[in-house]
């Protein structure tokens, strides 16, 4: 559905994963073409009021072990869903854990997302 989230960090700030359709899986999204139009989209999409700040992770710990599955996410910032920007995914992907982005976003929001569908299974803590 391409519902953001932010897992491993604090109340808005953590690392970018979005939910996938085609594997049923939430996926981390790499720094690798991340954008602060894909940060807007991305904070807009849980409900924050904007960006903060977006960088690559720098401790295992906001890192986890699964590598992203999303790249290059061209998005302008006035899309309503971080998956109706340009992005690459799967096998066209080539990131390591620790190449993950980590976001921050101004404001209150719902840092699990808001799905466009059905609530995603296993979304991020």
């Amino acid at each position: 559905s391409g519902a953001p989230a932010l897992s491993l960090g604090s109340h808005a700030t953590g690392r970018v994963e979005v939910y996938l359709v085609s594997t049923s899986a939430w996926s981390p999204v790499c720094k690798a073409g991340f954008s602060s139009g894909a940060a807007s989209v991305a904070c807009r999409q849980m409900g924050f009021s904007g960006q903060a700040s977006y960088h690559g992770c720098g401790s295992a710990e906001l890192c986890g072990m699964v590598p992203p599955q999303v790249s290059d996410l061209s998005c302008g910032g006035s899309e309503g869903n971080l998956l109706d920007c340009g992005y690459a995914s799967g096998d066209d992907v080539f990131c390591a854990p620790e190449e993950s982005i980590v976001l921050s976003c101004a404001g209150h929001g719902d840092v699990l997302g808001q799905p466009a569908t059905a609530a995603a299974p296993g979304a991020p803590a």
